[in-house]
Formats: C-alpha cells, structure tokens, sequence
C-alpha cells in the first residue's frame, strides 16, 4: 500500500474561512487513494495563500518531510496542477526535487501519465496556468487600481490612528473609506508634538524618549503593545497623517518600490499639519546617519523645517558658499532637481533670520496684538471646548464602566471566586484600559483647561517681553528654535515679500498661561496669521 500526502491550497482568506474549496479538495484525493488503495498519510493545509509564492510554509514543510530519510509517503496528492504551483519555472524544480527522492506528484484531475506526451501536456498545463494566475492578478490590479483613483480604500489594515468605514454599497460590494480613529488619532497627534515640540516642560524629544514617555504612562499601539522606537519611527515618516495614502506604491512579490508615476494618491483625513510633518521630517533627516554627518545632527539652524519657497512650495535648505564663509536659505528643489524644476529663491541666512525675528517680534508679539488676539478667541473657544466636552463625556463613561468592572471583579475574589490565570488576564487588561483613559482624559482636559481670557496689557507687556528676550538669546540657539517652531507654522520666501504664518491659539495659550519671573513654558496648542495679514516685510530689492 502506498503513502500519499495530501496538499490542498486556497488562494484567499475568504475561501478558507468559508471551506469554499479545501474540504471540497481533500474529499476529492480520499476518495482517489480509497480507489486506488493507497493511505492518505499526511495532509499539508495552505489556507489563504498564493500559488505563486515559493516561500508557502506547508509546502515547504512537505518538501522536507518528502525529502527525508524517512521518506514517510511514495506520492504527493494534489487536486490539479494549479493547487501545487502557479508558476512553470517553480512547478518543474518542485517536481525534479521530488523524483531525486522517489516521490511522485499525481494530479487526481490531470492524471497524464509519465510518459513523453504526458511530460510535455503537463509541461504546457503549468505555463497555461502561471499565465492565468498572471491574467487574473492583472485584472485584479487594476480593478484595485481604480477603486483608489476613486478614492476608496483597498481593504488592508489602515495606518495606525485611522480606520474604514463604509462610505457607499454598490450591489452587494461595500466601498469603502478610511476616517479618524478618535483614540489611535490622538496618540498620533502626541507622538509628533513631543517629537517636534517637546512634552510641554522641555524641547523637542529624540524618538527614544518619545518611547518612554507613552511606554511611561501605560499607553499602547493597537495591538495592545508598548510602544517601539520602529513603531514611533514608522509613524513620523508617514505621509498618511497629513492627508495622502498611497496606493500600488510597491510590488506585491518583491516589495520593491515603484516609480512615484505609478502611485495613486488616496485622499485620507490629514492628522497632522502639514507644517508639523514638515519639521518631522527635517528633523529625522537631521538625525539620520547616512544622510547628514554627525556634526550636523544637531542642527540649530532657526528656520529648518518653517522656510518655503513661495514659487513652489518646497522646503528651503541651508547652502553654504565661498569655502563655507557664506550661508544661504536656497530652494531645496531647485538646488537639487535645477532649475527646471524652480527658478529659486536664494537669502543669506541671517538676513532671513533678522527679517523674521524682528517682524516676529516688532508685529506678532507688540502687547497690543497679544491682548486682541487673546480676546477675540472667547466666542470661538466655546464652540471648540463644546466639542472637546462631548469627547470628554465619552471617556470619563467609558472610564467609570471600566472601574465598576474591576470593582465586580474584585468583589468576586472576596467572596472566594479563584484568582486563576485567566482572571488575572481580565483584571490586567481593565486596569491597562484604564490607565490608558486616564491619559487621554488628560490630554483632552488639558487642552479645555487652556484658557481663552482677555489679558491686560501690563500681562501681555510682560509676556512679550520674556518671549523676545528668549528668541534673541543666541546663547541658546536650540531652545530659541523650539520657541520660534512653537509658534511659527510656516515662513513663506518669496522674491518681493516675506510671509510669515501661525495659529492665534499658541500665541493665546501662551500668553495667558505666562507668569511673571518665570521662564515661558512650552504648550502644545499649535494661526495668528489667516491670509492676509501686517506680518510680512518685503525683501530689500
């Protein structure tokens, strides 16, 4: 009698879950062998895997037990030629590795013998199907590839603080769409404003210490894990948070990236100023090995990641001169692509420098603004702290049904239920749900904290004055920086006029929270500027 080994595979997911074809497969081969009175040995199960992967772990675990010394089954039982391969080149080197062993694979559909003809039909068999495994990716392609011009999104699991829901149904197919995840969306928020900002009391934070203050306070990412200097990396690096997902960005086989004209932009709700993302970016640029020497890593130049160009939009870059005598603001897009792609815009550095402090300082911060600007967010400050008290009511539910479970839980052990290890489970993940809460109850209750109140003009006096003073300290050049990039969202350069923008609420939270003979301390409510504005100086010509 000989041993068989059955291999049965499905291609998705979806046929698994719902035994779609693999029950169906294996009732197929044992009802050969109890024709042919052979012994099913050993099934090898590949549920929801492509034919055209070489790396299938089933597979590969019955290639070893075949070519064992044992060699526990004569012959590999497979519904056709397509369950074991889709891929002629594969299917051969399966086949030839197999008969140096003495083993044999038998299609229960395509039984062709092992003659010459049957060599060369089975031959043209496995190129018909790797060619229609091929069609139907193609056509699956391009099906995905047009469902994400359309704007919806493809099915696999949205970037951490986003998630699907569905936005329309065609027939019976759900189209779907990504939003906000309140909670996830709020940690993505923290993790960029204690990167570029700092946590409030300090500068801005290196990705290891952004780490340790969420791992500190009990918070996790979504699998419910502390959080990792990967994780945190992954997520300041992507674009997704400032409003573009990208679709067919790689190769689905050899996760090569492909040419940026093949990408397709899939609108998604921007978690992020784009102004925030920016310096993100500059500052993981800056501190990065293989792009910046280390000298460099610790950049204090005032306007990295604020400065534009106004012609196109691109960032601008520090470009040294004359043996590095000179420094210059340059268009990094035209210093690097030519001027193809832009004219330019090139400033020595400290003349953009003074040019911005000193309106900064001079317009932005004269008492008078400070005080109107405080003053005029009342109105607007009720409708936000509305939105922030329904959230509020949310969490501190949630919060309070959290608490009366593990009070029921507690009860229970005192009344002599046994503290077994899946009770401890249920006790530890309550109380790490709670700790959680706690912190975005916090981060919620602080922001309706900050308040909103008209100030004197001795109080914005004051404030102006102490903020001056830092900004102009070039002692501390990094701390100036942080305060700038604090208040500041963008610096556009342009030839004939400087336009210098950011948001009334820092400047308003700033101010009321400032206390004489005290240092200004860093708040994270990140535009005092909308349009047009008196903050912009022309350029000397």
């Amino acid at each position: 009698m000989k041993n068989a080994a059955a291999y049965i595979r499905v291609s998705t997911t979806r046929q698994a879950d719902h035994d779609l074809s693999l029950p169906d497969q294996l009732k197929k081969i044992e009802a050969y062998c109890e024709a042919k009175g052979w012994r099913v040995a050993e099934i090898f199960e590949e549920r929801g895997t492509s034919g055209t992967r070489e790396n299938r772990l089933q597979l590969q675990n019955m290639l070893a037990k075949a070519c064992s010394a044992a060699r526990p089954f004569d012959v590999v039982l497979v519904y056709n030629l397509s369950r074991l391969a889709r891929d002629a080149a594969f299917a051969a080197i399966i086949e030839r590795r197999l008969a140096k062993n003495h083993v044999k694979i038998v299609s229960i559909m395509e039984d062709f013998g092992n003659d010459a003809n049957g060599r060369l039909i089975k031959g043209v068999l496995n190129n018909v199907y790797e060619h229609q495994s091929a069609f139907n990716a193609a056509i699956t392609s391009n099906a995905m590839q047009a469902n994400a011009r359309e704007g919806f999104w493809n099915g696999s699991q949205p970037p951490f603080g986003l998630r699907t829901y569905v936005a329309e149904t065609r027939g019976a197919k759900e189209k779907k769409k990504l939003e906000a995840h309140p909670e996830e969306a709020a940690l993505v928020e923290l993790i960029f404003q204690l990167y570029v900002h700092g946590d409030g009391s300090t500068g801005p934070l290196g990705i290891k210490n952004v780490v340790n203050y969420l791992n500190s306070r009990h918070l996790r990412n979504r699998s419910g894990k502390p959080f990792s200097v990967q994780f945190v990396g992954h997520v300041l690096r992507n674009e997704a948070y400032y409003g573009t997902c990208w679709f067919n960005r790689r190769d689905s086989k050899t996760r090569l990236e492909k040419p940026r004209t093949q990408w397709i932009a899939v609108p998604v709700p921007a978690l992020i100023d784009d102004h925030i993302f920016a310096a993100a970016q500059e500052k993981l640029d800056a501190h990065h090995p293989m792009k910046l020497a280390p000298r460099l890593a610790n950049s204090s130049v005032l306007l990295t990641g604020l400065a534009t160009c106004k012609q196109c939009g691109g960032r601008m870059k520090v470009q040294t001169g004359k043996s590095n005598r000179y420094r210059y603001y340059v268009c990094a897009r035209a210093a690097d692509e030519g001027k193809a792609r832009c004219s330019g815009i090139r400033i020595p550095r400290d003349d953009l420098d003074t040019i911005v402090l000193d309106n900064f300082c001079g317009h932005v911060l004269a008492p008078e603004r400070v005080s109107k600007i405080a003053s005029g967010l009342l109105a607007r400050a009720a409708k936000t702290n509305q939105t922030l008290l329904t959230a509020l009511r949310g969490l501190e539910w949630e919060k309070r049904d959290m608490a009366k479970k593990l009070d029921h839980l507690y009860a229970a052990i005192e009344n002599g239920v046994a503290l077994d290890g899946s009770l401890k489970t249920k006790i530890a993940s309550l109380q790490e749900r709670r700790a959680q809460l706690i912190h975005l109850i916090a981060i919620k209750q602080r922001k309706l904290d900050t308040p909103f109140t008209k100030i004197s003009t001795t109080q914005a006096a004051e404030f102006s004055n102490a903020i001056r003073a830092r900004l102009r300290d070039r002692t501390k050049p990094k701390f100036a920086r942080a305060y700038l990039h604090m208040m500041v969202s963008r610096v556009e350069v342009g030839k004939t006029e400087i336009r210098i923008t950011g948001r009334k609420e820092t400047l308003a939270a700033q101010a009321t929270a400032f206390t004489p003979n005290k240092d200004p301390v860093l708040t994270f409510e990140q535009d005092w500027r909308t349009r047009e504005d008196s903050n912009s100086r022309p350029l000397d010509s």
